[in-house]
């Protein structure tokens, strides 16, 4: 008896089903349509504007001698004097010996820029401070 071969000896009829292919293709294009939407990270919701929050109360709570304020125009405000970022590490280096609580109070207000929170919470992160509280000063 004759073995046939297992390859398609008829060279006239090439058969490639693509129905499978489509259908993982199908699958994987609906799995990126659901999860993009989730995807994005660089969000941050707020409280609502109507709770009112005590700033003194919440400072007077939570004690910290590291108390940095940045004010509408991105001036930066510690100890009551205004000071430049290269003059905030140099305080926070001075300061940072004398104290064992390493939490920094960050008062931002509404209307300054975020760059200005960012350079500040990488120097936090570079002077190897352990929180940082940000308040947000009620309307």
């Amino acid at each position: 008896m004759k073995k046939k071969p297992y390859y398609n000896s008829n060279p006239k009829s090439p058969e490639i089903n693509l129905t499978p292919l489509i259908d993982v293709v199908f699958v994987i294009l609906i799995m990126f349509i659901v999860i993009a939407p989730m995807l994005e990270l660089d969000r941050i919701s707020l409280a609502n504007g109507s709770i009112k929050i005590s700033h003194e109360s919440y400072t007077s709570k939570y004690k910290t001698p590291f108390k940095i304020s940045v004010r509408e125009d991105d001036s930066i405000w510690y100890n009551n004097h205004m000071l430049s970022l290269n003059q905030l590490k140099t305080a926070l280096l001075n300061d940072i010996q004398a104290h064992d609580n390493k939490n920094i109070q960050l008062i931002q207000d509404k209307k300054a820029s975020f760059g200005r929170y960012q350079e500040i919470k990488n120097l936090a992160e570079e002077l190897q401070f352990q929180e940082i509280d940000i308040l947000l000063k009620p309307v």
